[in-house]
């Protein structure tokens, strides 16, 4: 039989820390660090996060997608770079 794959690294960074985000009152806090650093706010329609806990956030390898559980929802922020 096949070996399994490695399971992901779930959180709110990239596996290399060269990206992550914060949850903040104001919106998201995208912060990606290295040669080109980058720092967005963004602010998913229906924000502010009052309407709702956002948890369980998982950013991908490339710090790109971000997806979270708010509301008991699952929102998946795509073209973060």
């Amino acid at each position: 039989s096949a070996a399994l794959p490695a399971p992901m690294q779930a959180g709110p960074a990239a596996p290399d820390g060269s990206a992550y985000v914060l949850v903040t009152p104001l919106g998201l806090l995208f912060r990606a660090l290295g040669p080109s650093p980058l720092e967005r706010l963004i602010r998913p329609e229906g924000w502010p996060a009052a309407e709702g806990a956002v948890t369980d956030l998982v950013l991908d390898a490339a710090g790109k997608r971000l997806a979270m559980l708010w509301a008991g929802n699952v929102v998946v922020l795509e073209g973060l770079r």
